[in-house]
């Protein structure tokens, strides 16, 4: 992982929706160049996870043959076994609740994004950098701690 957010992983069923963030996601981001790859399912993204070089996953909340925050889970159990860290995930979902967004705060998402509205596509920027933001702030914070604790 650099310091930069390049690559974003999108998982969602829904095809115009990933035709749509591929082509406004880029324009949305001011530097660098954004790479959008998609997945259209959660089997098809776990496989991305372990051949490409991802900086953030954006995550549908109800993907078939998934069970919401079940879908959440096996990401992360994908990422830590894969990958060896954990990347920061944004939930999107077209039926987000209060409890819902809560739940999926609690087992380790970033932040939670309503689809459907006209201005998703830059709620959604606005969401992915708070979350690389607040992401990179805790990888530094560790890698110091970790670098303390070898020193002393």
């Amino acid at each position: 992982m650099g310091d930069i957010l390049e690559t974003v992983l999108i998982v969602d069923d829904d095809p115009a929706l990933l035709e749509l963030l591929q082509h406004a996601l880029p324009r949305a981001w001011t530097q660098p160049p954004l790479r959008v790859l998609t997945a259209a399912t959660l089997a098809d993204a776990l496989v991305l996870l372990g051949q490409m070089p991802i900086d953030l996953v954006v995550l549908d909340l109800l993907l078939p043959g998934s069970n919401g925050l079940a879908a959440v889970q096996t990401i992360l159990h994908a990422m830590q076994t894969t990958l060896g860290r954990l990347l920061p995930v944004v939930v999107i979902s077209g039926y987000l609740s209060d409890t819902i967004e809560e739940q999926a705060l609690r087992v380790g998402m970033q932040a939670c994004v309503q689809k459907g509205n006209l201005d998703f596509p830059t709620r959604l920027a606005v969401a992915m950098r708070s979350s690389w933001a607040r992401h990179s702030y805790i990888e530094e914070r560790l890698r110091l701690l970790r670098e303390a604790s070898a020193d002393g």
